[in-house]
């Protein structure tokens, strides 16, 4: 029976730790993913860089704030981190830089730099207008890592899966 003691109670705090550690494998999916060109906006490492990646990870995914001013907020809902549920928005909430970061609880009120937008349709899509920066919300290239910002002069165009 003494034997067994140790047993149970290395078993227990196995569980425990697992339980405990396994917050970044078991995540909130929450909200959809925005692509442009099969590449969909990312929560950069949870954050508080936005760039883009490939569909179906855990960090691409993000929800339309509606306020009542008629803008949008892009808020990030998309796993477990400190940035979860802050905005898409200037980096560091400067007014200075157009790179696309998470600042702000923008469902709470507390909308940072560059967060609004003004939603468009396109051809079977979304587009986002920064009222800011008077630009769209585009990568600077194609590929995995590369960053957002929200001052493109070209409109991209946002599939929403």
């Amino acid at each position: 029976m003494k034997r067994r003691i140790p047993l149970i109670l290395g078993a227990l705090i196995l569980a425990i730790g697992f339980g405990i550690g396994s917050r970044g494998t078991a995540y909130a999916q929450n909200g959809q993913q925005f692509c442009n060109n099969n590449y969909c906006l990312n929560a950069w490492n949870g954050g508080p860089y936005v760039n883009g990646y490939t569909p179906g990870v855990a960090n691409n995914y993000f929800t339309i704030v509606y306020q009542s001013n008629g803008y949008v907020n892009l808020e990030f809902t998309g796993a477990y981190s400190a940035y979860e549920y802050d905005c898409v928005s200037d980096y560091g909430n400067s007014s200075t830089d157009a790179r696309a970061g998470l600042n702000g609880y923008c469902p709470g009120g507390q909308i940072a730099w560059g967060a609004n937008f003004k939603l468009y349709s396109c051809n079977g899509g979304l587009a986002f207008k920064n009222v800011h920066w008077n630009g769209w919300l585009a990568p600077s290239s194609l590929g995995d890592g590369t960053p957002f910002y929200l001052n493109s002069s070209i409109e991209a165009c946002f599939v929403v899966e």
